[in-house]
């Protein structure tokens, strides 16, 4: 791979798998100004080497990185920051400290073209990184697709995070997981009633265990105008269970109805009974989706499992 970059000087590469080494990162300095849209970089906890090569490629649209506690994080932030093309940015697959979340969350404020932004598995543990983080991503205009990051600091910033959707018109896919309780999810119920996030289409708000039933009551009784929704995911592990009373299950029914393209609902974990069937079939049968709408409430076998006594 670096000799082909040493001795050749293409125009356009499409995309780009980089596992990163010293060899090669010495020989990036040979070739500038390339349409490079995508790049996919692995760095080993060996990849200490700094990283000014990638402004070079200009019209650099999505790069994925996989880190492992990189040491010039701050450095390769700015670096991208000169990328002013870049529509997705992953960092899906890393270990990042909180230095480095920091870093990410001071920066995060000049991608304003970014389309995507997979944080999927990352942590921030401190309420100001999380708080600067927040009034960051308000700045992501364009933004369309969004994982947030786990941990204590985006718990304590979750509501302050909700307020930013109010700035995100173009927001179609959502995920939060575990940083939720029920002043939040209260919060994202008011936002979508008062119509900002008509245009979504994915909410993955599974292991969200410091929601009550109430909570859950509260969003679903409030929660409105989202007219693209199409998947829901209230998933939660079966060690904590929610046994749904009645009063909960009839707000979750009047919630489906008022979502008139929502087809697929996850709830694993949530202990849902025959009454509660009947009174969601019911529902079922005059919804727009009649005749696709589900709820996912068990773990799919792929195959019929043979139960003998």
């Amino acid at each position: 791979m670096s000799e082909l970059l040493a001795n050749s000087k293409p125009d356009v590469v499409k995309e780009l798998m980089v596992v990163y080494s010293k060899h090669l990162y010495d020989s990036f300095f040979r070739i500038h100004h390339i349409n490079m849209p995508y790049v996919d970089v692995v760095f080993s906890e060996e990849g200490v080497i700094e990283v000014p090569f990638i402004k070079h490629f200009a019209d650099l649209e999505i790069l994925h990185l996989a880190l492992k506690y990189y040491a010039d994080f701050s450095g390769l932030m700015s670096s991208l920051s000169g990328c002013k093309k870049l529509t997705e940015l992953s960092f899906f697959g890393s270990l990042l400290r909180e230095d480095n979340m920091a870093a990410l969350a001071a920066t995060l404020k000049n991608f304003t073209s970014l389309k995507i932004l997979n944080l999927d598995r990352l942590i921030i543990v401190g309420a100001e990184t999380a708080e600067m983080f927040a009034v960051s991503l308000g700045s992501l205009i364009f933004l369309e697709k969004l994982w947030l990051p786990l941990g204590p600091g985006m718990a304590h910033a979750a509501k302050l995070i909700i307020e930013q959707f109010r700035a995100l018109p173009n927001l179609q896919f959502l995920v939060m997981k575990e940083i939720l309780d029920d002043a939040s999810i209260a919060l994202l119920g008011k936002v979508a009633r008062d119509g900002f996030l008509k245009r979504l289409h994915n909410l993955e708000l599974q292991s969200n265990y410091m929601i009550s039933e109430s909570g859950w009551t509260t969003f679903f009784e409030t929660a409105a105008d989202m007219p693209e929704l199409t998947l829901l995911n209230l998933m939660r592990l079966e060690a904590f269970p929610i046994k749904s009373q009645a009063t909960t299950v009839t707000s979750f029914v009047r919630f489906v109805s008022r979502m008139p393209s929502l087809i697929t609902i996850w709830m694993m974990g949530w202990q849902l009974d025959k009454d509660d069937f009947s009174l969601f079939n019911n529902m079922k049968e005059k919804h727009p989706q009649s005749t696709s709408l589900e709820i996912i409430w068990q773990i799919p076998f792929p195959f019929t499992p043979n139960i003998e006594n």
